[in-house]
């Protein structure tokens, strides 16, 4: 019984830690994380007294490549998520979405002017109306 309540509040206790310090890891990482750990230490838990320490072992090891399996899953499927809208956004750019390497661009229209243009400096770049405020 105070097994249970140990591995209780070291649970809590880990779970507020990976919650709180580690900031840029992702939170399901995290909780996926401290998740299989408090569950395999749950089964060490208990296990323990009634199986042998090598059968309480093997089933904390179960449980970690359990949960590991888990999490690798979710992994690849994000993954694949990310790479399938990679493929949709090159194929919209290349059917014409975006910009294409033998687009000829125009000319802006060239102004013809002889006198040029005054400098404007200081006071007079402010509008007549905002000088006396």
């Amino acid at each position: 019984m105070v097994q249970l309540l140990v591995l209780i509040i070291l649970g809590v206790l880990a779970l507020v830690l990976a919650y709180f310090l580690f900031r840029e890891i992702p939170l399901f990482k995290k909780m996926a994380i401290v998740g299989g750990g408090f569950l395999a230490a749950l089964v060490g838990v208990v296990l323990q007294p009634s199986q042998p320490l090598y059968l309480a072992l093997l089933g904390t090891l179960a449980v970690v490549i359990f949960v590991t399996l888990i999490y690798t899953k979710r992994q690849e499927k994000i993954q694949q998520q990310y790479a399938e809208l990679a493929e949709q956004n090159r194929t919209n750019r290349t059917q014409g979405n975006g910009p294409s390497n033998d687009a000829v661009m125009p000319e802006p229209p060239v102004t013809e002017t002889n006198e040029p243009s005054p400098k404007i400096t200081g006071m007079e770049s402010i509008d007549p109306n905002r000088k006396e405020q």
